[in-house]
């Protein structure tokens, strides 16, 4: 199977593209498809821990197991990176902003 993948910022700069379209076996997770990206290009092995995936533009996790034509995106952490949480309902700003004001 055929599967595009997007990288952004430091993900793109380490491999040296902006896309890679992958010959992939059937069943292929999208966390699997992450190893063979960090093997062939290690200096993403200092990234993994922050990395987030999407599958066709939705937010996913590396179990996903993929299609043929996927697209898959890894995502790099805008900022900074040691706390990192995606959420799929509406965020609370309020919750964020006594956070900052009163950490711990």
């Amino acid at each position: 199977m055929k599967v595009t993948v997007y990288l952004f910022a430091a993900h793109r700069e380490t491999v040296g593209a902006p896309t890679l379209t992958l010959d992939l076996p059937e069943g292929t997770t999208a966390g699997q498809i992450w190893d063979l990206l960090a093997r062939r290009h290690p200096g993403l092995q200092r990234l993994s821990p922050a990395v987030a995936v999407a599958v066709n533009d939705a937010v996913s996790d590396a179990g996903h197991r993929l299609a043929d034509g996927d697209r898959v995106a890894f995502l790099a952490p805008v900022s900074g990176g040691a706390l990192l949480d995606l959420v799929r309902e509406p965020i609370r700003v309020e919750a964020l902003l006594d956070a900052v004001r009163h950490p711990g």
